[in-house]
């Protein structure tokens, strides 16, 4: 499939307002018989245009703080250095990135007052000639983002974009009032760990499904779903689909210097735009990382250089990218394991133990 005609993009943009509706719900919404759109749904999946719903969990609800990462990787280190955000337990997201710094762009969600584990395990790695650098990137709050809105995609004329118009909302928008979830990680268990990090693959899947992955009873997922939903702790969905169809082929990261009024103000505006994107903000502004075409990308950066001073920008190569699912082992007798053997030694000796067998 080269493109998206307008009925996959009806399909999908009521998965997105609707992610964990019945195919029989989906159907009256679409006005389409559940036998056809069943069918529909299940080519999207073999196609790969359509990957799959996934939740996405807020890590500060569940006692975690997010943390970005650059780190300075020469070309024959890469691998080296993905394997390490493949073997550690708080890896969120990884991306190869080229800018100001070139190498790995990471986001990591540890237990909270435990960064400074992060920046051991960075120092070790320079030690060894692993890394060549790194800068890490304590978020103030929480970050904030939006997903994908398929409605405002013209498969004729592209997304339908006034960057004029939107450079406006930032001088007009309300400052956002970032709210930090409450930590509800008391009033979770193991069974609560498992059900999240299967609602982070595929909400689509059967619930019965679902329930016997994460090891617990239909009724209690549905009980235990809801709850979640109603503390915070599943923030969103996001359709996960397949992003070049749609002309989204810029995968970038912006960081930016202004007061924090003017982060507020641009958080406002950013959930509005109809791709994926994350603003983490900092004490002196924020970083922005955006799927975008390669048509509207220098549009938003003029847009946003009459409100922020633009310090970086960075491509990133969207193939090499890695997305993890929430990973639940890390949670043990009710509290995320963060010594540092777990966090930082037991890491440098699977990684030499990796070297070894494939010298």
């Amino acid at each position: 499939m080269g493109n998206l005609d307008e009925s996959t993009l009806r399909l999908l943009s009521t998965l997105a307002k609707y992610p964990k509706g019945s195919i029989r719900q989906l159907s009256r919404k679409l006005n389409v018989s559940p036998a056809i759109l069943k069918e529909r749904i299940r080519k999207l999946y073999e196609d790969k245009v359509l990957y799959g719903v996934s939740a996405t969990i807020d890590p500060y609800s569940v006692g975690l703080k997010i943390v970005a990462v650059f780190v300075q990787v020469s070309p024959s280190k890469l691998e080296l250095f993905e394997r390490v955000c493949d073997l550690h337990p708080y890896t969120h997201y990884r991306v190869r990135c080229f800018g100001p710094i070139n190498g790995i762009f990471s986001i990591f969600t540890v237990p909270s007052e435990k960064e400074y584990m992060l920046v051991e395990l960075l120092q070790q790695l320079e030690s060894e000639g692993i890394v060549e650098g790194s800068r890490v990137e304590i978020p103030v709050t929480t970050s904030v983002g939006g997903e994908t809105d398929f409605s405002l995609y013209d498969p004729e004329h592209g997304w339908r974009i006034n960057w004029s118009e939107w450079s406006k909302k930032i001088e007009e928008a309300e400052p956002l009032e970032f709210k930090t979830p409450k930590d509800m990680l008391s009033a979770l268990d193991e069974s609560d760990m498992r059900i999240l990090h299967e609602l982070s693959k595929d909400v689509r899947r059967k619930r019965s499904l679902i329930a016997s992955a994460a090891g617990v009873r239909p009724y209690h997922l549905s009980r235990r779903w809801k709850f979640m939903e109603t503390a915070g702790i599943i923030q969103a969905y996001r359709v996960l689909a397949g992003m070049h169809l749609l002309q989204i082929t810029s995968h970038s990261i912006l960081k930016c210097r202004c007061s924090m009024e003017e982060t507020r103000k641009v958080a406002n505006a950013i959930i509005k735009l109809p791709f994926q994107t994350s603003l983490i903000p900092l004490k002196e502004g924020f970083i922005l990382y955006i799927t975008t075409t390669s048509s509207d990308f220098p549009k938003l950066v003029k847009a946003l250089s009459k409100h922020v001073m633009v310090e970086e920008t960075y491509w990133c190569d969207y193939g090499s990218s890695l997305r993890y699912y929430f990973y639940n082992e890390a949670f043990q007798n009710g509290k995320w394991r963060d010594d540092e053997d777990y966090m930082v030694n037991s890491i440098i000796e699977k990684l030499k133990e990796g070297a070894l067998k494939s010298a």
